[in-house]
């Protein structure tokens, strides 16, 4: 939520759908608060829908169903605050993620820093795979890698 979703929003056309997974209510509740700038306004918008579970499952339950998918979990596949966000990144959550993909669709990876073993295992999981860095606002903050994957 919160950057992602603002900037996902801001490239779509007015009748996209956006699926946000979410496995935490508090999250949830947080980014709603319109006393917090970051995401409140994104979360309101007709093109949004929030579900309640595990992005795993939820990328799991959807074969040929996306046209992009957006990981913007944790801190990248190394980083890990939660241990079980891992099969995210795993060999078989690559497969599944490319499986949920429509033709033609892409899914990318956001990340703290650059990985080149995770970038192997994506070229290996089938994906065409572009790396990009950039900063989290046009001329400062912190230097980010984005993962972005055609299957």
């Amino acid at each position: 939520m919160g950057f992602t979703l603002k900037a996902a929003l801001a490239g779509l056309p007015p009748d996209a759908v956006v699926v946000t997974a979410e496995i935490l209510p508090a999250v949830v509740a947080w980014n709603r608060n319109p006393a917090f700038h970051l995401a409140s306004a994104a979360l309101a918008d007709a093109r949004v829908t929030i579900v309640m579970r595990d992005v795993f499952d939820v990328i799991a339950a959807s074969a040929g169903h996306y046209d992009s998918i957006i990981l913007d979990v944790d801190n990248g596949p190394a980083a890990l605050t939660s241990e079980g966000n891992a099969r995210l990144y795993s060999e078989r959550g690559l497969r599944m993620a490319r499986a949920a993909l429509r033709p033609a669709g892409r899914v990318a990876f956001w990340s703290a820093a650059p990985n080149a073993p995770f970038e192997r295992l994506l070229a290996s999981a089938g994906f065409v795979v572009r790396v990009h860095r950039c900063r989290s606002h046009p001329k400062a903050g912190p230097w980010h890698t984005l993962f972005v994957c055609e299957g």
